[in-house]
């Protein structure tokens, strides 16, 4: 008996990047990854299909009409060309990811329509579309009407009496949801954030890689302490631009010769701009790429071993567009713990993780001003509203 799990997705490609890492560690018995990506032109098939490609995962490109439904629609219907058969589709949305390396398992040893979540929030007992697992008897005889709009989905979903579980209990399947949501086997981080179980998923699939850290450091003339607490980090995907401000007269390059970690990027800019290093931090951060994460940082910070395997855990869905830890040590009161929060004061640069294109797209407009930190944190603030910031429990930095 064969299993297809699809992956639906539109353009988190973050999202893909974990669930193909988190596949290469999942029991695969009789079981293929597919990825079907809806494509406009805001999703653009380039980097989701090289990442599948890379990965010797199948990739389908269809046209984003009707969501994800009309995608499950031209799986049922045979009209994604070259869509492998299966016996039984597992269903899973892109925000939803794995819990267990057996998850398969776990829905495909029940005979009716295995289900994530059952659910009567806002309209009668439906079966949510974001994880299910169908035969191929279910998708030959599913209805589906016109699925175009976004509403076309919920009627599919929950919202007519022509719904997936109603038609899949009058072909006579009983319907099951495979176990409590906060045991699952699988975890909508999109709809579920609440349920926190990302420690979780980490431990389940160790050395998960959540793409690259990029971390610049503006330094003058000052021995950058920063490399010995990032080479101490349990994550290791990480890359330390370190950028003099003008030419240095010390012998930091003997010392970066020595330590021999790949991961440090040294330069020197031709002129001293002075300012703290706000005008290096402006260019660097237009020079990141478009995905991964990006840490503004000093040379004499110190971030405890934990900090980027904490932080990159608190971007629980997509909506997330920076972290910030919740206490750290500062030197600005006297070496006593500050507790964070997004006001003027309160927030420091280091203590800081955010998406790359989010920086970019914002941008280090302030060069001049001590408090350019907070300033580039207001300007996020002001396009995409406070929500996007989720703090993270722990004191993580010690700031000098």
């Amino acid at each position: 008996m064969k299993t297809i799990v699809a992956i639906i997705v539109y353009n988190r490609y973050e999202n893909i990047d974990r669930w193909i890492k988190c596949w290469h560690k999942s029991d695969q018995s009789n079981a293929e990854l597919v990825v079907i990506q809806n494509t406009d032109r805001i999703a653009r098939p380039d980097q989701i299909r090289s990442i599948c490609e890379v990965n010797n995962i199948q990739y389908f490109e269809r046209p984003n009409i009707g969501m994800d439904i009309g995608a499950f629609r031209d799986v049922c219907q045979n009209n994604i060309k070259g869509f492998p058969e299966f016996d039984k589709l597992l269903w899973i949305t892109d925000d939803v990811i794995p819990m267990d390396r057996n998850f398969v398992h776990s829905f495909t040893n029940f005979d009716g329509l295995a289900c994530l979540e059952i659910s009567e929030i806002r309209s009668p007992l439906h079966v949510r579309t974001t994880g299910f697992c169908i035969n191929l008897d279910m998708a030959n005889r599913l209805v589906f009407g016109e699925i175009l709009t976004k509403m076309d989905c919920y009627n599919f979903e929950h919202r007519s009496d022509n719904t997936l579980m109603l038609q899949v209990q009058r072909m006579g399947y009983e319907v099951k949801q495979i176990a409590p949501l906060e045991k699952s086997v699988l975890w909508d981080t999109g709809n579920r954030a609440h349920l926190k179980r990302m420690k979780e998923h980490i431990r389940e699939f160790q050395d998960v890689d959540y793409g690259k850290v990029t971390i610049i450091c503006p330094i003058f003339n000052s021995y950058p302490y920063i490399i010995h607490s990032l080479q101490a980090q349990t994550y290791k995907n990480w890359e330390l631009i370190l950028v003099h401000d003008g030419k240095t007269e010390t012998n930091i390059r003997v010392v970066l010769d020595s330590i021999k970690d790949k991961r440090i990027m040294f330069s020197e800019t031709k002129e001293r701009s002075g300012n703290w290093g706000h005008k290096i931090r402006a260019e660097q951060i237009q020079n990141l790429p478009d995905s991964g994460f990006v840490l503004i940082t000093n040379p004499d910070n110190y971030h405890v071993p934990i900090y980027l395997e904490k932080m990159l855990q608190g971007f629980v869905n997509d909506s997330i567009r920076a972290t910030y830890c919740a206490q750290m040590v500062h030197s600005y009161v006297d070496w006593k713990i500050l507790e964070c929060s997004i006001k003027r004061g309160f927030l420091d640069c280091a203590g800081v993780v955010m998406r790359n294109e989010t920086a970019k797209a914002v941008g280090w407009n302030d060069t001049e001003s001590h408090s350019a930190d907070w300033e580039f944190f207001n300007d996020v603030v002001k396009r995409y509203g406070l929500s996007v910031f989720n703090k993270v429990e722990g004191c993580l930095l010690i700031h000098n």
